[in-house]
């Protein structure tokens, strides 16, 4: 009878632990999701078709006009040219150039999220040189052998209303 009730004693006490320790599992688990950050949101980006860009025409570069983005050029109003999208950007080292760019929907993960991906797919420096492919949406410096990392200036290149060929930096990104 002493050992039943000793085996009685120790199973009750292996009972409260059990309790004990799921309890304090759980307040440590609550703890822990009260006081972590909350998950990061990922900005909407704006879509390509909701600001102004510089397009300018590849048969004759004075032809340029400001207009929202597209995936893919437009006509030239002044010629049967076709126009693409001009961009600054500039290199730490080389300082800035300005560069014709293509840009590319990327696919999102979630079809029914309106989180909209887009990139630079394709670039080239001047209207004669071939088109290449874009590594992630970066592009690099002009100069052969520069691995700098370029990015875009804050101010974009935009022409002022009128003769459509004076720069104005007070349009901002």
């Amino acid at each position: 009878m002493v050992r039943a009730a000793r085996d009685q004693e120790q199973l009750r006490t292996a009972r409260i632990s059990l309790i004990w320790a799921i309890g304090a599992g759980t307040v440590a688990i609550s703890i822990w999701l009260y006081m972590k950050d909350p998950p990061r949101e990922i900005p909407k980006q704006r879509m390509l078709s909701t600001y102004p860009v510089l397009w300018v025409c590849e048969n004759n570069p004075q032809h340029m006009f400001v207009a929202n983005g597209r995936f893919e050029p437009l006509p030239c109003r002044e010629c049967n040219g076709r126009c693409y999208i001009q961009l600054e950007y500039v290199c730490p080292e080389h300082g800035e150039f300005k560069v014709f760019v293509q840009f590319q929907r990327l696919e999102t993960e979630d079809p029914a999220s309106d989180h909209v991906r887009e990139q630079i797919s394709k670039y080239r420096y001047n209207v004669d040189s071939p088109w290449q492919t874009c590594e992630k949406g970066t592009i690099p410096c002009p100069k052969s052998g520069c691995s700098a990392n370029t990015r875009q200036p804050t101010t974009s290149w935009i022409p002022r209303r009128g003769n459509g060929t004076s720069p104005s930096n007070s349009h901002q990104k």
